[in-house]
């Protein structure tokens, strides 16, 4: 009978191995944190000052920010065109997009729509004209009118009119009624103030009443359908709280000042 017996070389060679190659605790943790980076959300928006600026300082910029921060999330801001916006989020290209009315899930049926609203949006016509009246849309038949391309809810009802033109952005379409190449242009009343002010447009005034007012929710594809749950109680923890009405009024509230 053949008998082994280990030296004391042979042990110090052996536990030498097994504490340079077993898988211990720390090891595991250190890889699974680096696996594991903050989650972020792609969110499509466009670019209309003041709701949405370049430098992610405007009102839904802001509101967005705050809002996901709550429930985990970080954001990152995409500015596509208007339907862009709608179609990407749709197709779970990017995951969700800033606000739009209420109601575009019929139309897009992978987004969630959250249950709470983000605020009233009023949609506004701007003109040149002293002497013209607006009240409703069938008001806007006599005119040449001009609205964003991707617009839903002024496309849908905007059809009477002696001309539609359709543009991809405010300066293109501010554009078009300092050249009176229209006599009225459709936009929200926000961001329609905003770029007045920011053009300098003395002579052009909002029309009020409103053509319509309706309200705004954050959008989610549908594979983050809960975090749209939670993420929408956030919203309204936000207005609770106070948060929401500062950001409003240190962006939005500055324009219906004297």
């Amino acid at each position: 009978m053949v008998k082994f017996q280990a030296t004391m070389p042979v042990l110090r060679i052996a536990l030498a191995a097994i504490f340079v190659f077993a898988p211990w605790p720390q090891a595991a943790f250190a890889q699974t944190a680096h696996s594991n980076p903050a989650r972020t959300l792609v969110i499509n928006t466009e670019h209309f000052p003041p709701l949405s600026t370049t430098d992610r300082t405007g009102f839904e910029d802001l509101i967005a920010r705050e809002m996901y921060r709550r429930v985990g999330y970080k954001i990152e801001l995409n500015f596509l065109p208007s339907e862009r916006v709608l179609y990407n989020a749709n197709r779970g290209v990017d995951d969700g997009l800033l606000s739009r009315v209420g109601g575009m899930a019929r139309r897009y049926p992978n987004l969630v729509q959250f249950e709470e609203s983000l605020f009233k949006a009023d949609y506004v016509a701007f003109s040149r004209l002293d002497n013209i009246r607006i009240s409703g849309w069938d008001s806007l038949k006599p005119f040449h009118v001009a609205i964003i391309t991707g617009w839903k809810i002024l496309e849908e009802n905007i059809t009477g009119a002696k001309d539609l033109t359709k543009v991809k952005n405010a300066k293109q379409l501010f554009s078009l009624l300092e050249a009176d190449r229209v006599n009225v242009v459709v936009f929200s009343k926000y961001s329609g103030l905003h770029t007045v002010r920011e053009r300098g447009l003395n002579d052009v005034r909002a029309l009020m009443p409103p053509l319509a007012t309706r309200k705004r929710f954050f959008y989610l594809h549908k594979k983050h359908r809960d975090l749209a749950s939670r993420a929408s109680a956030a919203l309204k923890a936000m207005k609770m709280d106070g948060s929401y009405q500062r950001i409003y009024d240190r962006t939005l509230g500055t324009l219906t000042r004297p």
